[in-house]
């Protein structure tokens, strides 16, 4: 499943900020991938909920050009809401996020 806000603009995050994304049919959630580019180094924290446990960490780097970053997760099957927060300097932009599943597929 490939989400994206584009042709929209992109969000752009600072440290402890969070975009949220509802709602999601996950089925089998074995990784996740974003597309960002910025003068920032950190992660992203990924929950389904705001205040949730974290599922996941998707490290990040500095970067001019859009880059795609991929991390194992646990997302529980069933419909869930989707939470990024970014932990770490600097200032990131934000455009899209793919959920992979168990077999290694993307789901669009």
């Amino acid at each position: 499943m490939s989400i994206t806000n584009r042709p929209y603009s992109c969000c752009v995050l600072i440290s402890s900020k969070t975009a949220g994304f509802k709602f999601f049919d996950c089925k089998n959630v074995t990784e996740i991938a974003v597309r960002t580019r910025g003068d920032a180094n950190g992660c992203f924290v990924v929950r389904t909920a705001w205040d949730g446990a974290p599922l996941g960490v998707i490290l990040l780097g500095r970067n001019n050009e859009w880059k795609m970053y991929r991390a194992p997760i646990q997302i529980p099957d069933g419909i869930q809401a989707l939470y990024f927060t970014f932990e770490g300097s600097g200032r990131m932009s934000f455009s899209e996020f793919e959920l992979i599943t168990g077999g290694g597929d993307v789901e669009k």
